[in-house]
């Protein structure tokens, strides 16, 4: 079985500018069947030798990361006469970009230690690849690229970090990328792509998880860039209630556009946040954020589920060209506002009790009386 043959893309997930991706069946020996991730460079960039390059580059370094909030990289294929292709593990699950649009069409906001969680395991990936970079590479593995597109929230609660297609080290030949808004304002001034300037991205997501609305906005990418370089930044406190003042100052330190002044590393700011949930008492499981996130989208979770189990079953006909791939969807469901406990509709309803108080306060009396008559005949007893 050739590496080629082993995965049959089912369903077109998204056109990138660099790589198309694609859902598809994993078959192996033994009848082994799963969904995994193709990221497989676009036939018209393949001929670009310094593209293939980069490409070729960025999956070697995503197969040396293994960490439990980075999406894992399973294979690489490049076969004569293929783009190559990076193979991913499948989430089921959606991007914080969803959430937060999910979030905002019914007005339910995000806690402060729903947040923290989030951006600490985020902060954790970033700085593992700092370090692993150093050790293997010579250099700190740059993202690049954090926005709420690309972290993702699984169904399981688990965060990943997503899109190594453009991990990088700094300095190194690389495709310039990421979203504005949470660029780093030396970055917007030519700086080549730093660890720092992930914490200034990491700082922006935490800003806009906390207070439900995107920190740096504009008319067009001009008034973006302007507002990152230049904009006031208030505390997080000032547009919502519940966020305490050691929490404001974690922001604006990861915020500040000076870098010898921003919080010096993902490590750092990994550990001020774990430090914060631990003063709220209030942690926050892979379960809890589970059934949080399964509440909040509702349809569209048990919409994805079908989605996938029918992916799998297409799988098993005859194959398709990529031209003729469907999409993933449809997966365009409005969210639920989040119950306590989803099971409480299915709950059957007990029927109404009846007050025990008159019959207790009646026990209780002839109890008085009996005590009271076997003192009485204690006493004419001893006369």
């Amino acid at each position: 079985m050739s590496p080629s043959s082993r995965y049959r893309p089912v369903r077109r997930v998204a056109d990138g500018s660099v790589s198309d991706v694609l859902l598809a069946s994993q078959h192996a020996l033994g009848g082994l069947e799963r969904l995994v991730i193709l990221k497989r460079l676009r036939a018209d960039l393949d001929a670009d030798p310094m593209i293939r390059e980069i490409f070729i580059h960025s999956a070697r370094v995503a197969a040396t990361l293994d960490h439990p909030h980075i999406i894992t990289a399973f294979d690489a294929l490049a076969e004569e006469g293929e783009p190559p292709s990076l193979v991913l593990e499948h989430l089921s699950g959606e991007t914080l970009r969803v959430i937060l649009d999910a979030a905002a069409q019914i007005g339910a906001r995000i806690t402060s230690p729903v947040a923290c969680r989030i951006v600490a395991d985020v902060a954790s990936a970033l700085a593992y690849a700092v370090e692993q970079g150093a050790a293997l590479h010579g250099a700190p593995l740059v993202h690049g690229d954090v926005t709420p597109s690309n972290v993702m929230i699984s169904y399981e609660g688990v965060t990943k970090l997503l899109d190594f297609g453009l991990l990088r080290a700094p300095e190194s030949l690389a495709l310039q990328a990421g979203c504005v808004a949470y660029s780093a304002p030396e970055q917007l001034n030519g700086a080549p792509a730093s660890p720092l300037g992930d914490v200034f991205s990491l700082g922006a997501l935490l800003y806009e998880l906390l207070t439900g609305a995107r920190l740096f906005e504009g008319a067009g990418l001009a008034q973006v860039t302007q507002a990152v370089l230049s904009k006031p930044i208030d505390p997080p406190s000032a547009h919502a209630e519940g966020i305490s003042p050691a929490l404001d100052q974690i922001v604006l330190d990861a915020l500040a556009r000076d870098p010898a002044r921003r919080t010096p590393s993902a490590r750092v700011l990994h550990q001020q946040l774990e430090e914060a949930l631990r003063a709220t008492r209030q942690g926050v499981s892979a379960f809890r954020l589970s059934e949080w996130l399964k509440d909040l989208m509702g349809p569209r979770y048990e919409a994805r589920l079908s989605v996938e189990r029918l992916a799998l079953s297409d799988a098993r006909a005859a194959p398709l060209p990529l031209d003729a791939l469907p999409a993933l969807g449809p997966l365009h469901t409005s969210p639920r506002a989040p119950q306590r406990r989803r099971q409480a509709a299915a709950r059957p309803q007990s029927r109404p009790r009846r007050s025990i108080k008159p019959l207790a306060w009646a026990l209780s009396g002839l109890g008085l009386l009996a005590t009271l008559l076997w003192i009485a005949y204690l006493l004419g007893q001893s006369a």
